[in-house]
């Protein structure tokens, strides 16, 4: 996957989110390898879901949303990228953090994957359940400030062992599977007609 003529391949990230873009990089890169002639490019896309995604289906719709604004604003990209976490309330009165990643090649192909789930401390679950974005409660809890563009909830709660960052590493490396297997899928994964 080296550059063209044309110049580098661009793969471009729904998000300025320094910790999105360099997620991104990090799997293209391991997948792909270091010289794979790729360039990343982050963009303030919108994800058209509510501020704090609740649920797998709202968290999923806004990775895919980011792809499609970032689509508009950068039309030539050979690859497009939505990250996008959210909140799961689960019947057991326990509130989990989840992200979506998905991913888009120029013909709209796809790939997904879903990170693992991990629980919220109550005090967390109170704040998102009363209207807070779950990095503004991170912030309030722990006293910090701008964790989403750090370490993210599941570094404070892992003493960073697991950053935001690498969190999403593993799972867009996952998103990448039809792209570096394009013989097991030789029609590539359509995009959800219905999200777009």
């Amino acid at each position: 996957m080296a550059s063209t003529d044309a110049g580098p391949r661009v793969v471009v990230v729904g998000s300025l989110n320094p910790v999105k873009v360099n997620a991104a990089k990090v799997a293209f890169e391991l997948v792909f390898g270091v010289g794979c002639g790729l360039v990343f490019k982050g963009v303030a896309a919108a994800s058209n879901v509510s501020e704090q995604p609740m649920g797998n289906e709202e968290t999923l719709r806004g990775a895919r949303g980011r792809i499609l604004s970032a689509r508009a604003l950068e039309p030539a990209a050979s690859f497009y990228v939505g990250m996008e976490g959210g909140c799961l309330d689960g019947a057991d009165s326990i509130m989990a953090g989840i992200a979506w990643m998905v991913v888009h090649d120029q013909s709209g192909n796809e790939g997904k994957a879903q990170a693992c789930s991990f629980d919220l401390p109550q005090e967390v679950a109170a704040l998102v359940r009363s209207g807070v974005e779950l990095g503004d409660a991170t912030d309030q809890i722990f006293k910090l400030h701008n964790t989403k563009q750090k370490g993210g909830c599941i570094g404070c709660l892992t003493d960073n062992r697991v950053t935001r960052q690498a969190y999403y590493e593993q799972p867009m490396q996952f998103a990448l599977i039809p792209f570096h297997n394009k013989s097991l899928y030789p029609q590539g994964q359509p995009a959800a007609q219905s999200d777009q």
